[in-house]
């Protein structure tokens, strides 16, 4: 028989430490689970880690769970834990739901993981990129801290909120993109179909045509020799684009210039605040170190300028530098999450000061997203309408001179 120390969660969700003894390390997880724990770790008294009972399942899923159905999964989740519900059970019972097949595949296959002994994060964790880093972080530490359920709360209302803002700017931005889709296919037609047929009748006539005309003519042969050209260029340009993005270095370039652009750079920088303050919030409330915190927050951020500097700033924590003044010298943080930061600090609730400081950027977020959209729709149409309004008057002016002439 063998001496094992083991650190455990229970049914409610509580973190539980103590030793005990078996033959096997199987037989050591087998007690452990007829006492309805959940083993986190366990060790040979000697502190030989605990190896796997069984044969690791290596299938990978990607992309497998949409948001909205990781928010109902989480949020239920966390639900029947807090009903002291075992784990494994509670998987199950959600899974025999109205959900996606992939979604069902992916819960079955983390409950055969936790049968198997392991810990939930590490289950959550070997389903490849179906669960964000941040979440699999916020679970190991809500397993450690014994708050898993209220964990996997923050965690839902977090993804839900972040989903609901990313469906709000996606509608929000349907129409303009289609009207100016619409509206430039319209041009293209006039220019280069409409116009050179009703131009043709007025050189058969020989009459003088105004300026506005002559450019017109000058920009829709323009269009019809050189349009194959342009969208040839268009389409390497494009290439290279998109070559570019896929190093570092250009990812970084287009993230920095993102932040700066006219008219859409607060925008994105809002963002972007709102989204680390946010999963920085989710980790440090449940208990993840300051550190491996920023770490994790920089390794989700979607800019990937934002990324590099939210490094610097973990590691010149790590180095003892205050967070506050970690955080200023990123560049991307706005001051007054900056002064929320160096007072929380002093204050010790860091945590909730985050969360607080994440909702109202996602309010203002949502603001500025209203009030781009209500800016974006007049600009299209002013455009998109001034071009064919020019159009149709430089057509329309010459049929007047012709008819003035003629005495009509």
């Amino acid at each position: 028989m063998m001496q094992f120390r083991y650190n455990a969660v229970d049914s409610t969700g509580k973190a539980c430490s103590g030793t005990l003894t078996a033959g096997t390390l199987v037989e050591a997880r087998q007690v452990l689970r007829s006492k309805a724990l959940l083993p986190v770790q366990i060790t040979l008294a000697s502190g030989k880690a605990s190896a796997p009972t069984s044969k690791k399942r290596n299938r990978t899923f990607r992309s497998a769970i949409t948001s909205k159905t990781l928010t109902l999964i989480t949020r239920q989740l966390a639900s029947l834990i807090a009903n002291s519900i075992r784990i494994e059970e509670a998987l199950a019972a959600i899974a025999r739901q109205d959900l996606p097949a992939r979604a069902k595949t992916v819960l079955i296959e983390i409950r055969h993981q936790i049968i198997d002994g392991s810990s939930l994060a590490k289950a959550l964790s070997a389903q490849g990129n179906v669960f964000p880093r941040q979440y699999i972080s916020s679970v190991a530490a809500g397993e450690s801290s014994g708050r898993l359920d209220i964990v996997l709360e923050h965690l839902a209302d977090y993804t839900e909120t972040r989903q609901e803002n990313r469906q709000t700017l996606q509608l929000a931005l349907i129409y303009p993109a289609f009207l100016a889709l619409v509206s430039g296919a319209v041009i293209v037609l006039l220019l280069t179909k409409v116009v050179p047929d009703v131009v043709s009748v007025y050189q058969r006539r020989g009459a003088d045509l105004p300026l506005s005309t002559d450019l017109l003519i000058a920009v829709s042969d323009f269009l019809r020799q050189f349009g194959v050209g342009i969208l040839f260029a268009l389409t390497l340009l494009y290439a290279a684009l998109a070559w570019a993005m896929r190093r570092q270095a250009g990812r970084q370039a287009w993230g920095r210039w993102s932040l700066k652009a006219p008219l859409f750079g607060p925008f994105n920088l809002r963002r972007q605040a709102a989204e680390i303050s946010g999963t920085l919030a989710i980790l440090i409330q449940s208990g993840v170190p300051l550190v491996e915190a920023l770490k994790t927050a920089a390794g989700v951020a979607s800019n990937d300028y934002v990324s590099n500097r939210m490094h610097m700033a973990a590691n010149d924590v790590g180095e003892g530098t205050a967070l506050d003044l970690a955080l200023s010298r990123t560049g991307v943080m706005p001051p007054m999450m900056l002064a929320i930061v160096a007072s929380a600090i002093r204050s010790g609730e860091l945590g909730p000061a985050l969360a607080r400081t994440a909702r109202d950027q996602q309010k203002e977020l949502g603001a500025q997203t209203k009030a781009l959209v209500a800016l974006m729709e007049p600009m299209v149409l002013l455009v998109m309408g001034g071009i064919v309004l020019f159009i149709v008057l430089a057509i329309l002016t010459p049929i007047v001179n012709l008819n003035t002439l003629s005495g009509v």
